[in-house]
């Protein structure tokens, strides 16, 4: 788990050096949930890659229901934790 937060911090490190409006509110965004999830899961003792990710996407499913973002902004973050996300 630990060498994908790496990756993802990685990907924003390089996105907050030449990334667009959009892309740097996303990627802000996303680091307190990855944060937090990332916290969670040492909590519980789950280290995978797959109980990250979940976790992350858990965080993310409660905030949009809470309407803590616009519905575009939502797809900004979603298209974002996507592509963080992958391998």
């Amino acid at each position: 788990m630990y060498s994908l937060y790496e990756q993802i911090e990685q990907k924003a490190a390089a996105i907050l050096d030449a990334g667009t409006s959009d892309e740097l509110f996303a990627s802000g965004y996303l680091s307190g949930h990855l944060s937090l999830a990332l916290a969670q899961c040492e909590q519980k003792n789950t280290l995978s890659e797959q109980d990250f990710k979940k976790q992350v996407e858990s965080g993310l499913a409660q905030a949009f229901t809470a309407k803590e973002l616009t519905p575009p902004d939502q797809v900004l973050v979603q298209e974002m934790w996507a592509f963080l996300s992958q391998p």
